[in-house]
């Protein structure tokens, strides 16, 4: 080593506390560790069980017809985004959601994306921002939490 006795200790003992402390940490993760086995009959037993707690009901989505929105370009190319959404309500009861909100939906969403550029909307994180900022206007305009997701059907920038 190089000569100076306080070095070589505590070069020597901080390598062995680092080569013990790798040898316990493999003992432990090989040896001593077990993975948590589970049966199919008791996992399916715990599903069976929650789902039953949870009284959900299914509300299908509700689809909205295409829209065609003009796009800002810098360029003299006509840019546009063809979209088609569907809507997963947090009311039960939503037959006429549509008929009640659907050109508000529309008003918001022509604002929304006329605001955005085609590179922002073509990003997965211009999609979920998009979504985002839709259902933030959607509840400030009707003063209700309307809508839980949004679903895109078609989503085409050109």
């Amino acid at each position: 080593m190089k000569g100076i006795h306080k070095f070589d200790l505590i070069t020597s003992v901080s390598l062995s506390l680092i080569t013990f402390a790798v040898l316990g940490f493999f003992y432990y993760t090989i040896i001593l560790y077990t993975n948590a086995t589970y049966s199919d009959s008791d996992l399916q037993e715990s599903m069976v069980n929650k789902m039953n707690q949870e009284e959900k009901v299914f509300t299908p989505p509700i689809d909205m017809k295409r829209l065609v929105i003009n796009l800002p370009s810098k360029t003299r190319r006509l840019r546009f985004l063809e979209l088609e959404m569907s809507f997963e309500t947090l009311e039960k009861n939503n037959e006429n959601f549509l008929e009640k909100y659907g050109p508000l939906i529309k008003d918001v969403a022509i604002g929304e994306v006329g605001r955005m550029t085609p590179a922002e909307l073509n990003s997965l994180s211009g999609k979920i921002i998009l979504e985002q900022r839709l259902k933030t206007k959607i509840r400030e305009k009707t003063q209700k939490n309307l809508i839980s997701r949004i679903f895109y059907r078609r989503f085409v920038v050109q």
